[in-house]
């Protein structure tokens, strides 16, 4: 490694925790998604478009829904869970790390443009 990359790795990662909803969902904080995390709720966002069964919600809450700390409190073994909450469950958790992470118009140009 450079001392440039260094440098670049050194700097401490502001996740950019918030509270998610503290009278809805007390105790759940949301945080900014990692790239990985990112690239794979995209590769899902596709699978929407497409009509197949994504899980983009899911994928969204496990990203983001952490606790105080940064430490998340879903994992990829709670995501068949969470897909078979009702809609009313999921969608206002989703939607809070939804534009937590500004995925709204972003994230729509991106699946256009593909």
């Amino acid at each position: 490694m450079s001392k440039l990359s260094d440098d670049f790795f050194a700097v401490p990662v502001d996740q950019n925790i918030k509270p998610a909803d503290p009278a809805k969902f007390p105790g759940f904080y949301v945080r900014e998604m990692s790239s990985l995390a990112r690239d794979i709720w995209e590769v899902k966002l596709q699978k929407s478009v497409t009509n197949e069964d994504s899980g983009l919600r899911s994928a969204l809450i496990i990203a983001c829904v952490c606790n105080e700390d940064g430490t998340p409190v879903f994992t990829d073994k709670d995501q068949a869970k969470l897909d078979a909450l009702p809609i009313s469950r999921t969608r206002d958790l989703a939607s809070i790390c939804h534009k937590h992470n500004k995925l709204d118009d972003e994230a729509s140009d991106e699946i256009e443009e593909k």
